[in-house]
């Protein structure tokens, strides 16, 4: 992922309204810049630790809840299940998912 893209994405207030802010404070807008990028990082080589080895096999509905098989997964709850149905059958929001996971491939 691009740092700059997700600078862009996540922050999207402060990149819109850096010169207004900049102008009015006397403040380094490229240390500032540094400073969030640099915690992105750190957080994405967190989470990236964190679910290195996550079972897709039984938990891979959590990534993508639009492609998985109902019958290999194991909720214990009806209700859950239920709704888990609604929701990858909703083509609406399929759509969304995957504008928002291509943009974040980039």
């Amino acid at each position: 992922m691009c740092v700059s893209y997700a600078l862009t994405a996540q922050l999207p207030l402060l990149v819109q309204k850096k010169e207004l802010f900049h102008s009015d404070n006397d403040v380094d807008i490229s240390m500032i810049k540094e400073i969030i990028t640099t915690h992105q990082i750190s957080l994405q080589a967190n989470f990236n630790a964190r679910f290195e080895n996550f079972p897709v096999d039984s938990l891979g509905w959590i990534r993508n809840p639009f492609h998985f098989n109902i019958n290999e997964i194991k909720l214990g709850n009806l209700k859950i299940s239920e709704e888990l149905i609604d929701l990858s059958s909703d083509e609406n929001l399929r759509i969304r998912f995957q504008e928002n996971a291509s943009q974040v491939s980039h």
